[in-house]
């Protein structure tokens, strides 16, 4: 990603089923000195099909480069904080596993600088060949958290309470009215509307939520 031509030194990766659904500025990503705004909060490694796999081969990755006891110490309040609120209480509670047991994704966009995936490919150069050759996703393969996870425990972020101005949901019927107030209020900034193998009646979330932006569309051009 990072041999992109003309790509800046601070980019937002994003997936094909998130959308900013209210103004932003670059502060919503950035802070002035270019640092990402993100939120370091630990987590459990479930089973989700393929995708703990991938998670599992980037904690092997990030354990090789990083100490967990020597990153608590150095930098203890990126990993406590009062702006991470209720969500630190996850990071009290897995402080003693001497490993990294995972990290919270949050599906979102995601704030990344550059030098972030020249320092990792330099670091890790074979997996990551590897899993680009790769045509379709197999169990040996890393995804774009291990940049994340990276970035984190270089320090290289401003926290952030990531879940206060953004959301993550499955556009099934039960959740249409959720949905609705969603794109309604004017504290959300960005949603990702997770297309997952739940989605039984696929034609009707679609039409839906194509409704939802066609109506904020409109309701911006008139601004």
């Amino acid at each position: 990603m990072h041999n992109i031509p003309d790509l800046s030194e601070n980019f937002v990766y994003f997936n094909d089923d998130t959308f900013l659904i209210n103004d932003i500025s670059p502060s919503f990503y950035f802070n002035k000195m270019g640092n990402p705004k993100d939120a370091c909060i630990f987590n459990l490694i479930v089973d989700d099909g393929e995708l703990s796999f991938y998670i599992l081969n980037n904690l092997k990755i990030i354990e090789k480069h990083f100490n967990k006891w020597h990153e608590l110490k150095t930098k203890p309040f990126n990993y406590f904080n009062i702006k991470y609120k209720s969500s630190q209480i996850k990071n009290f509670l897995l402080l003693f596993w001497k490993n990294f047991t995972g990290f919270q994704n949050f599906h979102l966009p995601q704030a990344f600088n550059k030098k972030t995936f020249i320092e990792l490919w330099i670091a890790e150069k074979e997996i990551l060949i590897n899993t680009c050759n790769n045509k379709f996703r197999n169990r040996y393969d890393v995804n774009q958290y291990l940049f994340r996870y990276w970035q984190l425990l270089k320090g290289n972020f401003e926290i952030s309470n990531i879940s206060s101005t953004g959301l993550c949901i499955s556009p099934t019927p039960n959740n249409f009215t959720k949905i609705k107030k969603i794109f309604n209020s004017k504290k959300i900034k960005v949603v990702c509307i997770n297309d997952n193998e739940s989605i039984s009646n696929f034609n009707t979330s679609k039409e839906f939520i194509n409704s939802l932006l066609r109506k904020k569309t409109s309701k911006q051009m008139h601004i």
